[in-house]
């Protein structure tokens, strides 16, 4: 299982790159998930960056595609 792709990510990509809040069409891309499904499932780990704008710390999407990945229900 270390050979997939986000294992490989969070290898390479430095500390402060994966604490970096990215905004919300990036988290989609990364965790394969929708921006409403991300507010919806996931509001503990989404940030508000202003009236209008939320994001997501990098890793914290990452993550959410790996256990999307490996979730067989």
């Amino acid at each position: 299982m270390s050979d997939d792709p986000v294992s490989r990510l969070l290898k390479s990509m430095s500390p402060l790159e994966l604490l970096r809040i990215a905004p919300m069409p990036e988290c989609e891309h990364l965790s394969s998930l929708s921006a409403e499904t991300l507010r919806r499932q996931h509001r503990d780990k989404v940030k508000d960056l202003s009236g209008r704008r939320q994001g997501m710390r990098v890793i914290d999407a990452l993550m959410l595609r790996e256990e999307s990945t490996t979730d067989t229900s």
